[in-house]
């Protein structure tokens, strides 16, 4: 059985702080979870679970010192995703709350016992999934700031913090950390470089051909190939400058740091909040939306389709919408999130509409789940989740083919990540964007394009390299050599 600790968590207010992006502390464990000026940033771990690859006999979950086996392991594409990962996290965070005593003067989604999560996208994925209670959290929603100490000790729940989380702690309560933290003295320090592109560009713009080829024999409508693309530098990466980085110029994106992984999501795959009232004092907990994201064209792309006097926004637009490859490719992601929604919740629709980013656009809807007695976060996260926008359709034939092509792991890439609080409120977005530091001075990103029956691979390979942009920009990073790039054994 799980070993579940009797937490003790207590939330109070703050001085409000103007942005959370200025107490980032420095540190290769940060958890941050950033929408705006708004969210929350962590560090320390009170508590964890890790749910590893299955071995001989199907997903294994730790915490602490205790581990449990439970299903068999799956070898089929077809089964791969009818896991237990999502039900063991369901469990574990039910019975830490059971367990746990809790003192909230604040009560704003965020506070109280909160849990940050990072899931792998496929259950045999080596890279594991896991829910991290950090032990200092400090939080911001509109004008409203405040701060979490979790521990053991019910007395001093603040004591014996790791160095981390004293000095989040320290950047919150002292002027001079303050000044010290709000300060851009890491702006622009990583300087990295591309050293190994998986598979190479030709390479991937093969299998896109591959693909095309298998769905115009019927063998599925939509697939979502992905590039692994790895990232060394001369110095440690350094997170806070990539989270600072991603922050500033991404605003309407969520900027995350969960267990390695970080990047700047415009996907939100299931939420409690509506996407713009971050102020609201009382959010339901029983509604959830989900923002379906398929179809994509890269900002600087519309002279290629346009030679107009309008306006840039006009044109982009113009071109966007007269597109009948991204208008199906969205169709198809939008009916595939409605009907992993419709058993668990009664639905109303927003959309489709455009969503402009700094790097690309792409088409939006809004799907809004009012969920059935007994429906948890988890389980909404557990049927969305891979989205067809990540996957494909249907979603078996999809990831069959996959499998068949990708000879590299997706590791928490296209997972959901996101956290959960005791109030019931809870955010999750599809892990985009973003890389997973792989030691101090390495780095490995992914990006996908979704492949359909008019995809052209030049095209596909085209909105890869926009969906990169996030993430080379953050790491000022620079292309690899031709002879890196090209090397035909990747």
């Amino acid at each position: 059985m799980l070993s579940i600790p009797h937490l003790y968590s207590k939330t109070v207010a703050v001085p409000e702080i103007s942005a959370l992006s200025g107490i980032v502390p420095d540190t290769p464990a940060l958890l941050a979870w950033l929408h705006g000026d708004d969210g929350m940033v962590a560090a320390g771990t009170a508590a964890r679970l890790d749910i590893a690859a299955p071995r001989t006999g199907g997903n294994s979950a730790r915490t602490n010192s205790s581990a449990q086996s439970n299903s068999s392991a799956r070898s089929a594409a077809s089964s791969r995703f009818h896991d237990s990962r999502f039900h063991e996290a369901r469990c574990w965070w039910e019975a830490l709350l059971d367990q746990a005593t809790i003192i909230d003067d604040v009560q704003l989604p965020g506070t109280g016992l909160v849990a940050f999560g990072s899931f792998s996208f496929s259950p045999d994925s080596p890279a594991g999934s896991a829910l991290i209670v950090p032990q200092v959290i400090v939080g911001k929603r509109g004008t409203s700031t405040w701060l979490t100490f979790i521990g053991t000790d019910a007395s001093h729940p603040y004591t014996s913090l790791c160095t981390e989380a004293q000095q989040l702690l320290d950047a919150v309560t002292s002027t001079s950390g303050m000044s010290d933290a709000t300060s851009a003295d890491d702006e622009g320090s990583i300087m990295a470089r591309i050293s190994r592109e998986i598979p190479s560009e030709d390479q991937w713009m093969d299998h896109v051909a591959q693909v095309r080829k298998s769905i115009l024999h019927g063998e599925a409508e939509k697939v979502v190939l992905a590039r692994e693309v790895e990232f060394s530098a001369e110095q440690d990466l350094n997170v806070r400058s990539l989270i600072r980085t991603l922050n500033h110029d991404y605003r309407n994106t969520w900027v995350f740091a969960v267990d390695g992984m970080v990047g700047a999501t415009p996907e939100m795959l299931a939420s409690t909040l509506a996407p713009d009232d971050r102020a609201a004092e009382h959010q339901a907990t029983d509604t959830v939306m989900t923002r379906v994201l398929a179809g994509t064209l890269p900002q600087d792309s519309s002279s290629v389709f346009l030679n107009s006097p309008r306006a840039p926004h006009e044109d982009s637009d113009a071109a966007f919408t007269s597109s009948h490859k991204d208008r199906e490719e969205h169709r198809l992601a939008a009916e595939s999130a409605i009907r992993a929604l419709e058993p668990l919740a009664t639905l109303t629709m927003d959309g489709p509409f455009i969503l402009r980013l700094p790097n690309v656009l792409h088409f939006a809807t809004d799907i809004y789940a009012a969920l059935h007695d007994g429906v948890s976060m988890f389980d909404v996260i557990a049927a969305l989740h891979p989205t067809a926008a990540l996957g494909g359709t249907p979603r078996t034939a999809a990831l069959e083919l996959i499998s068949r092509i990708e000879s590299h792991d997706r590791d928490r890439y296209g997972a959901p990540v996101g956290w959960i609080c005791s109030g019931g409120a809870s955010q999750w977005g599809v892990a985009l964007r973003c890389a997973r530091i792989t030691a101090a001075r390495t780095a490995r990103a992914w990006v996908g394009a979704g492949i359909i029956a008019d995809s052209l691979p030049e095209s596909e390979l085209l909105e890869t390299k926009a969906k990169l942009q996030p993430i080379m920009a953050a790491l000022h990073a620079e292309p690899a050599e031709p002879a890196e790039s090209a090397d035909p054994t990747f």
